[in-house]
């Protein structure tokens, strides 16, 4: 039995599973075994999985069942002391199994908890207890509960390691809920947990999406989801006589909202607020009742109390929110591109963007000639690129000598995107200028003169050499070169 055990669960993920492998490759000793759990993944990450298998790193497949099956099958399949769950599009610090080897060999505890950066694009934010502490009884830990957990620490999994044989004694398994599951394992294993090492080191890096929750899809059963999170938290206090009052204010008034921002992310089509008032307005009782059931906590106050509850408000705050985040996400790309010329383009792309969402479309009369001007000026006449604004790309476009570059309407394109001089994004000639475009996924790469031809798919993380031409889909992670292109 090896003294600490890695399980990571993968579903689509063929390039930041590689580079997380990559940095966990540099840290093997043989006290670490690795399990990767391939949850039926429909790109290459078995394939990317299998070229790190080892004696210390083993690979297993597994029909698609959700994160919490295919964490579950790496539980049973894990044979070490401890366990330590990582997400596999996430990343690990350069010294973070030596540091947690150490610790163990220094003192058997039940669990660790340790710090952890959240990645934003290129800003950084460090989560981590403020001073390294040894709690020795259930007790002692019921008693820091708040203190311990107060910032967004209790949750997540992949900031704690978690010794095994309480998990197989106590038989935790991970529920097939959609959200939450992380924090109703924690709270079932802190339940018989007896002691903890609090670490100041900041071990782990989890790559955050979106700033808001715009990004999530909608869960239909957020309510039910929530009531399991809930009743794990009641049933620690209960067993441990923890008070745990701050995190039961945080998560009453975080549920809450949340809730506003799962209906917002499930409305379609037109008379948006009608659908969320009516929609909030029938799940309010069942709400109400989950929120009770943590017993007396405090609730949220003044303005943000107001917000929580009122209807209109909230819709207003998620909008604002929405409005406020696209506005500081759009001035940090312009921000990050390369010289002046780059940063005006894109600043007259996104404006373009925005002026065809304005409604009703009467009032972005103005806007609409004031981008057409300064589109025919600047970017036609001087940079010579045709960029439309009806094409889908996605934040973190980036653009290296902004010349001669055409993106059909129909184009659709992820995040982080980069690009140069003379890329060429369209159909075949077909009627429809829009028809038959390509689909790019993230962190795409494009060189010089390159051209995306036709309905394929680039999938994310690929590089495009200059010149290449793409006429054929390819999966995550390749780097493509030629005429036609293809993968080495």
């Amino acid at each position: 039995m090896r003294r600490l055990g890695i399980v990571i669960p993968a579903y689509n993920v063929a390039f930041p599973l590689k580079r997380l492998l990559q940095q966990i490759e540099e840290q093997l000793t043989d006290d670490v075994a690795v399990v990767v759990v391939d949850d039926g993944s429909s790109d290459n990450t078995l394939q990317v999985a299998k070229q790190f298998e080892s004696e210390a790193v083993r690979v297993f497949h597994k029909e698609n069942g959700g994160v919490g099956s295919a964490r579950n099958l790496g539980i049973e399949e894990c044979d070490s002391e401890y366990i330590w769950f990582v997400d596999a599009d996430d990343g690990i610090a350069p010294n973070a199994i030596v540091i947690l080897l150490k610790a163990i060999g220094k003192s058997a505890r039940d669990c660790y908890l340790f710090g952890f950066d959240k990645l934003r694009g290129k800003s950084v934010e460090t989560i981590v207890n403020s001073e390294a502490k040894s709690y020795d009884t259930s007790r002692e830990m019921a008693g820091n509960f708040d203190r311990l957990f107060g910032e967004n620490l209790l949750n997540p999994l992949w900031n704690k390691l978690f010794r095994k044989e309480i998990i197989e004694c106590e038989d935790l398994r991970f529920s097939s809920i959609p959200s939450g599951e992380d924090a109703e394992f924690v709270l079932r294993f802190l339940s018989h947990a007896q002691s903890m090492d609090v670490l100041t080191d900041v071990l782990y890096r989890y790559r955050l999406l979106s700033d808001t929750s715009s990004a999530h899809k909608s869960h239909p059963d957020y309510i039910g989801d929530h009531r399991q999170m809930f009743k794990a938290l009641t049933d620690y206090c209960d067993a441990t006589d923890a008070s745990a009052m701050a995190v039961k204010t945080r998560w009453a008034a975080e549920t809450a909202m949340g809730f506003r921002w799962n209906v917002f992310n499930g409305l379609e089509g037109k008379g948006k607020y009608r659908q969320f008032s009516k929609e909030v307005k029938l799940h309010q009782p069942e709400m109400e009742a989950l929120i009770a059931s943590l017993g007396d906590c405090p609730r949220q106050g003044e303005l943000r109390g107001l917000v929580a509850r009122s209807i209109p408000l909230s819709y207003l705050f998620i909008k604002t929110r929405l409005f406020v985040a696209n506005i500081q996400g759009g001035v940090r790309e312009v921000m990050n591109n390369p010289g002046v010329l780059p940063k005006v383009l894109v600043a007259t792309i996104r404006f373009g963007m925005w002026t065809e969402h304005i409604r009703p479309r009467i009032l972005g009369l103005p806007f609409r000639l004031l981008h057409r001007l300064v589109e025919l000026l600047f970017c036609k006449l001087l940079l010579n690129c045709d960029i439309s604004v009806k094409a889908e790309i996605r934040q973190g476009l980036t653009i290296y000598h902004p010349y001669g570059i055409f993106v059909n309407s129909g184009a659709k394109i992820g995040s982080d995107f980069t690009c140069r001089a003379y890329v060429t994004i369209g159909n075949k000639g077909t009627a429809d200028e829009r028809d038959g475009c390509p689909t790019i996924g993230d962190g795409v790469n494009v060189g010089v003169g390159a051209k995306i031809i036709g309905p394929i798919t680039v999938g994310s993380n690929c590089s495009i050499g200059a010149n290449a031409v793409v006429t054929h889909s390819f999966a995550d992670g390749n780097v493509l070169v030629g005429i036609p292109a293809k993968a080495i």
